[in-house]
């Protein structure tokens, strides 16, 4: 049965549970969404069996009606209580590495968001080069220094050696980040011929020299 059609019978009173369900689990318009989700019949699986599908379908175009109404579908969904914390922070790792700005700093507002989330998300920005979403996540008292080291170590330099460049950066900076975690970015870059970087670290450590100890 498709869309309309259960939106007809649905109005009409006619609906199964069963479809209604299946309905909302495959719409792609916030009308309908809104509309079905409210039944006393339509449960919490399939509200976020909806929502998963809404952010695991990476928007491609600014202006896109589809993926605009994808954006808003989303942002509908997210606030609901039926979505619980662990999804929203799956929502949130998708876009971070979409570089999907809009939906990131639509998520990003969610109290529920978890640290965790957080990190996984950063990881992810790294992971797919994007440089400009490390910076936007990126908070002293949230990311954690075994994600930056992660960051460091898991991001290819030949791709994205300016999102290397950012962990480095932020390596150094964190004062959060131990010796220990350091001394680890210092030898990963040494048997890597990263030079640049076994530099800055030796920098953030007073220029002692002291890292492999």
């Amino acid at each position: 049965m498709n869309t309309r059609g259960a939106v007809f019978l649905y109005h009409k009173e006619l609906a199964s549970s069963q479809a209604i369900n299946q309905v909302i689990e495959s719409a792609t318009s916030l009308v309908v969404i809104k509309l079905l989700q409210e039944d006393k019949n339509v449960s919490d699986e399939s509200v976020v069996a909806a929502f998963r599908k809404a952010f695991s379908r990476g928007r491609q175009y600014v202006n896109n009606k589809s993926d605009d109404e994808q954006l808003e579908i989303v942002k509908f969904l997210y606030k609901l209580d039926r979505i619980p914390p662990t999804v929203n922070g799956e929502a949130f790792a998708v876009p971070a590495g979409n570089r999907d700005m809009e939906l990131i700093n639509c998520l990003r507002e969610d109290s529920r968001i978890s640290f965790g989330a957080v990190n996984d998300a950063f990881l992810s920005a790294a992971r797919h080069g994007n440089g400009e979403v490390m910076k936007l996540l990126y908070d002293v008292k949230l990311i954690s220094p075994s994600t930056l080291f992660r960051a460091f170590t898991k991001t290819s330099s030949y791709e994205y050696h300016f999102v290397v460049e950012e962990a480095v950066k932020y390596l150094c900076a964190n004062g959060y980040v131990s010796h220990e975690i350091r001394a680890k970015a210092f030898i990963f870059g040494a048997k890597r011929g990263w030079t640049w970087a076994m530099s800055k670290f030796t920098e953030s450590e007073g220029g002692n020299g002291h890292l492999m100890n």
